[in-house]
């Protein structure tokens, strides 16, 4: 009979030494788990966010980005007429400048991307359907920033 209790005893002995082990290895991960959580991490990242701002000059006032170009009066004989558009870059970066052609109308006939047409369709139909040509030029596609 003493030997079963001997027995106990120490599957008992190495069953609690077993336990603490497992109790002490849970104590140390949950506490560097803590300390990891409550750690304040410092990343030093700056961001320096780019402003676009360019602006259109129409015969000396500002305008926005739709213009509206009105020619009331075509006529053969006529002199050449010319609207100078300025181009102002005054944000940080480089801009690509480029234009759409979005509705024109003559003789009450109006040509517009609405329906259907795409800008270089239009400017075709411009330029092959009366005795008249209309150029748009840009000088400049990419304007630096003054």
């Amino acid at each position: 009979m003493k030997q079963k209790q001997k027995k106990k005893k120490k599957i008992s002995k190495k069953e609690q030494i077993k336990n603490l082990i497992i109790l002490v290895l849970l104590l140390v991960a949950n506490s560097y788990a803590w300390f990891i959580y409550n750690t304040e991490v410092d990343t030093d990242i700056s961001v320096r966010v780019s402003s676009w701002s360019v602006q259109f000059v129409i015969d000396g006032s500002e305008s926005v980005a739709n213009m509206t170009i009105d020619i009331s009066q075509i006529h053969p004989g006529m002199s050449e007429y010319t609207k100078i558009i300025k181009v102002f870059n005054e944000g940080d970066t480089e801009a690509d400048l480029r234009y759409e052609v979005q509705s024109l109308r003559v003789m009450n006939t109006t040509y517009s991307v609405e329906g259907g047409l795409t800008s270089s369709a239009i400017e075709t139909r411009m330029n092959e359907s009366y005795p008249f040509s209309i150029e748009i030029e840009i000088i400049i596609m990419i304007l630096k920033r003054l």
